[in-house]
């Protein structure tokens, strides 16, 4: 797992205390760091939580969305002007068939942006950068060859957070925090195998 505070040599380096794997079926509660979230009945391969990436717990942890079938290799995103990212999904499977994940929020404005890695790689992380007063404003899928692009290329950003599963581990779901006025605020991911 990687965490950045501002990016700028691109470096990962993988911190292994802070990793919680957990092996269950069926997971009724997942303990957090120091705070336990209640999830009904997300069935869950083997895997762990990443951290919060931005740290902001203002808002309202949204419901969790998993890739099914396949491995996450597109990131979708709704930008709305004055609030930044507002929603986010993941995308699998191929060009012909397609797994799209629910949005992660119900706010369906702004306009919707994509960004994808090239076809034989596998999403194992996600950055965001945020800006204060906006929330999260930017978001890209990091994989173990080549990163995707940034999502909304929107240069008044901030900070820059992220985090990589584990070797063997890949982003198989993603959860957000939203906060009324600001968008998306903070963004957690599943590292499965």
């Amino acid at each position: 797992m990687v965490r950045f505070g501002r990016i700028g040599s691109g470096r990962r380096v993988f911190i292994q205390n802070n990793w919680r794997i957990f092996r269950m079926i069926k997971v009724i509660k997942i303990a957090v760091s120091a705070t336990s979230l209640l999830v009904s009945s997300l069935a869950v391969a083997d895997g762990y939580w990443s951290n919060w990436l931005t740290n902001n717990h203002n808002g309202l942890e949204r419901s969790i969305v998993r890739i099914q079938n396949s491995k996450v290799t597109q990131l979708q995103g709704r930008e709305q002007p004055g609030y930044g990212i507002i929603n986010l999904r993941l995308i699998g499977g191929t060009e012909i068939y397609p797994e799209l994940t629910a949005w992660a929020t119900t706010n369906q404005r702004g306009y919707i942006r994509s960004v994808s890695l090239n076809p034989s790689e596998i999403a194992t992380g996600l950055a965001v950068k945020s800006q204060w007063g906006y929330g999260v404003v930017d978001a890209r899928l990091l994989s173990n060859t080549n990163d995707s692009t940034w999502l909304t290329n929107n240069p008044d950003a901030e900070t820059e957070d992220a985090e990589e599963c584990a070797p063997g581990y890949y982003l198989t779901a993603i959860q957000v925090n939203e906060q009324a006025g600001y968008g998306v605020v903070d963004v957690r991911f599943y590292c499965g195998n």
